[in-house]
This record gives C-alpha cells, structure tokens and sequence, in this order.
C-alpha cells in the first residue's frame, strides 16, 4: 500500500514513535489529535490498526 503525502509528511514522527515504543494510546492523541478513552469508536479504529500493523 503506497503512503499517501500526509504520511510521507510524518514518516519521520511514525518511525521515532515506533522506535521509542510509545503506547497506542499516546500515538492517537499525538498524530490522530484524538483521545481514545473518550472515544470508543476511536479506540476500535486504533485496535484495527494494531492488529493489522504487523502485516503492514
């Protein structure tokens, strides 16, 4: 799947907070400006998303 240019922007940012191993809840907030514990349906999308990240 090609990167699209928002994350050609903050490819930088993706790979220090993968680096770093910051937690999922945190990302969220940082990069999705959303907060998880509010947001149930948010907090679904970011359990997809990890579930799926390891198959890229």
């Amino acid at each position: 799947m090609p990167l699209i240019g928002y994350d050609e922007e903050r490819l930088i940012l993706y790979i220090r907070l993968l680096a770093e191993d910051v937690d999922w809840r945190d990302v969220a907030e940082i990069v999705l400006k959303i907060d998880p514990e509010k947001s149930p349906s948010a907090r679904t999308e970011c359990g997809k998303a990890i579930w799926r990240a390891p198959d890229g």
